[in-house]
């Protein structure tokens, strides 16, 4: 029988560490059907057995990756390439990187809505800022990678992965060992990453050079803040505090957890300093009864360390009883802070999202402590006890008992303007038809013209009211004064309950409480 007949198909070798290619194709060449059926270079039907295709390559000196799939596809000669063998890849290594827990960079929130939604365009950005104590990022670690085979039998030997080098700067700690880093205070995140170098740093002030604008957008931010020009119109500026705005206020809000001070004017606009949420002795009231409920969760681990008892405190009836026993030496602290907290913690709960689960602990407190009719809960386990301990003690992470003291308000001039501070507040040239209340003191080098004045410890008044009779309020706590360089009639000033309205211009006054009315001295 003539070779022409027996369909013979020429054979291409490619023989390559990362594979072996056997291609088949038509034997049109007069030569090749000259040669030899047995050729390596020629493939008839039952030529090439499985077994002599594996002798072939390991001739070759293949020893690893044998396609047997594709062998037996190549023994029924179609014409094609046919990857008979096939090195297994290296997987190269995993470069060392951070698994940030927080937002790093500027983020335009007009990109987080749908077309639908509407856009408050005085809120495009949320700039990075962290809280004290806050896990910003997990390291992770490089990874060897894995290596891979070639059809030689050869070892492939991946790339390892490279390592991180993390530079932390002020306000920033990597504990190695968990391999986290850290805030080690409240402020401004910046991230700087070149190559293989990652620098962290917390700024304790963040500056924000030029306008508070639509063009900005609101400023949020943990930390201090410095604004280097105006807060514009319907603009709101937040910080967990010191704020600093060298330039003016007009028809804004500007919020400081601490100090706020505005050198320029402000006018129709809210400037706060601290919190509207407690008073100061709702702060203290919240203080003293975080530092009593963990002095009896100290005192419950005692009582626990006797086996009998600890079995026993399973019984909710039975750790009713005895928190109430340990608790006797707080008893009187303990009401008067769940009390004055009362109002607080109504409307902490409505504006929660985790409101009902707080409710209950808080519900589980008040039944403790005060047992009235108030509270209907189901009776304690020593675990509702340890998660409303905490719960309190989250919550007065927000109003440290220092925040009193931190608080206060320096502003140059406010026209139309309402002012807080849980601190004192110092006013330059005036204040004119402006709501001013502040728990501390209030001095003012120039006017105080219309509006209402309420200062819990007193106030200092170069001049209120005017010759034109403007009605002008003044209120104090019971035991302040009142100092005037100057006073005009249509002036109020109201100590505790008493009442003394100005009906001539008066000099170098002090107002104070004395045998239950109101006494003025000539100072």
């Amino acid at each position: 029988m003539a070779m022409e007949e027996r369909h013979i198909k020429k054979i291409r070798w490619d023989i390559k560490p990362e594979k072996i290619v056997a291609t088949l194709s038509e034997a049109n060449d007069d030569g090749l059907k000259t040669m030899d059926e047995t050729s390596e270079h020629v493939w008839t039907p039952g030529g090439w057995t499985l077994e002599r295709l594996i002798q072939y390559l390991q001739k070759h000196g293949v020893r690893h990756g044998y396609n047997y799939t594709s062998m037996n596809e190549f023994l029924k000669g179609q014409v094609g390439p046919y990857v008979l063998a096939q090195a297994t890849p290296s997987h190269h290594g995993e470069d060392a990187r951070v698994e940030w827990m927080v937002e790093i960079e500027d983020r335009d929130l007009r990109t987080d809505v749908d077309e639908e939604d509407a856009i408050d365009y005085r809120a495009l950005k949320m700039r990075p800022s962290v809280p004290a104590h806050t896990a910003l990022g997990r390291i992770i670690p490089p990874k060897a990678g894995k290596p891979g085979e070639d059809v030689f039998g050869r070892p492939l030997l991946p790339k390892p992965g490279r390592e991180l080098d993390i530079v932390s700067g002020e306000g920033v700690s990597v504990d190695a060992s968990e391999g986290v880093i850290y805030s080690t205070r409240a402020g401004y995140l910046n991230v700087k990453q070149k190559k293989r170098r990652v620098y962290v740093q917390v700024s304790p002030v963040h500056t924000h050079r030029g306008n508070v604008s639509l063009a900005t957008g609101n400023i949020e931010l943990h930390g201090s803040l410095v604004i280097q020009g105006d807060v514009e119109e319907g603009m709101r500026v937040w910080a967990s505090e010191d704020v600093r705005i060298e330039g003016s206020v007009h028809s804004a809000q500007v919020i400081a957890g601490e100090a706020l001070v505005v050198t320029g004017p402000v006018f129709r606009s809210a400037v706060i300093s601290g919190t509207k949420d407690l008073s100061p002795l709702g702060i203290r009231a919240l203080n003293d009864l975080k530092h009593a409920l963990i002095r009896l969760l100290r005192l419950l681990e005692q009582v626990r360390m006797n086996p009998t008892v600890s079995k026993r405190l399973e019984d909710p009836r039975y750790f009713e009883s005895i928190i109430r026993k340990l608790a006797e030496n707080q008893d009187n602290l303990l009401k008067n802070a769940l009390k004055t907290l009362r109002p607080f913690w109504d409307n902490l709960i409505r504006n929660n999202e985790e409101g009902k689960e707080d409710k209950k602990k808080w519900l589980m407190l008040w039944r403790l402590f005060i047992g009235s009719s108030f509270s209907q809960t189901q009776p304690p386990m020593l675990l509702d006890f340890t998660e409303a301990v905490r719960m309190v003690v989250d919550v007065s992470e927000r109003f440290p008992d220092g925040l009193v003291d931190k608080s206060s308000i320096m502003l140059r001039y406010g026209q139309n303007a309402h002012i807080f501070a849980l601190g004192d507040v110092h006013i330059g040239e005036g204040v004119y038809l402006s709501e001013i209340q502040t728990f501390g003191h209030l001095k003012v080098r120039g006017f105080v013209r219309g509006g209402t004045i309420v200062a819990e410890n007193g106030a200092q008044i170069e001049e209120a009211g005017s010759e034109a009779g403007v009605e002008t309020v003044i209120k104090v706590g019971r035991e302040a004064r009142v100092y005037f360089t100057r006073v005009f009639p249509e002036v109020t000033v109201m100590i505790g309950d008493q009442t003394y309205r100005f009906t001539e211009a008066r000099q170098n006054v002090r107002l104070l409480l004395h045998d239950h009315h109101i006494k003025m001295d000539v100072v």
